[in-house]
């Protein structure tokens, strides 16, 4: 099985596994995201702007998308 990981910067990254994209702590400012692939999942580890950006958050998830994080980052992501 083939796993690639991919720093967007900061706390960012992009895993790609078995046909499924994940992403990890999408951020709000510095250089914007570089990938248009939509996620399967979306991993949170805090509600801080560079770990959580609600506006990069639905840029990348679908209907499908699960999105794991912790309550204060559950209730700004919606």
């Amino acid at each position: 099985m083939t796993v690639s990981i991919k720093s967007l910067g900061h706390a960012s990254f992009q895993i790609k596994a078995k046909g499924k994209v994940i992403y990890i702590d999408l951020k709000k400012y510095g250089s914007a995201i570089e990938t248009s692939e939509k996620a399967d999942l979306i991993l949170v580890t805090h509600s801080h702007a560079d770990h959580c950006s609600t506006e990069e958050i639905n840029k990348l998830r679908t209907k499908d998308t699960a999105v794991l994080a912790p309550k204060q980052s559950a209730s700004k992501i919606g």
